[in-house]
């Protein structure tokens, strides 16, 4: 059974190596949190605010953040393989060696599943 954290206020939460497998945190507030090497596979952003979310190094294979804002984040070096970014707002969000392998990018395409290394192929 996956957690529910629906609508959560984590706001500025240090929740650096967590793993958060599956965890639901659709509309949740998770503006300026720490998740640094966390393990958020499978799990369920969409329409979260991760403005200025540090994800650096943090695995969000297959992870659904549709509508999400991720805005001023920081997902160096973070493993997007196969995540869904449809409709995400991404401005300035930072990608430096990010895995983007498969990935569905903000406008619905899917990024190439070999080459896409800190950006959208």
């Amino acid at each position: 059974m996956h957690t529910n954290l629906t609508g959560t206020k984590l706001r500025d939460a240090n929740l650096d190596s967590a793993d958060l497998t599956g965890v639901n945190l659709s509309h949740a507030d998770l503006t300026n949190i720490i998740l640094n090497a966390a393990v958020l596979n499978e799990a369920d952003l969409d329409f979260a605010n991760l403005g200025y979310a540090k994800l650096i190094r943090a695995n969000l294979t297959n992870a659904t953040l549709t509508h999400s804002n991720l805005n001023h984040s920081d997902a160096t070096e973070a493993n997007l393989t196969g995540a869904d970014l449809t409709g995400a707002n991404g401005g300035d969000i930072r990608l430096v060696q990010a895995d983007l392998s498969g990935t569905i990018w903000y406008d619905g395409h899917t990024c190439a599943a070999q080459g896409s290394i800190g950006r959208c192929g």
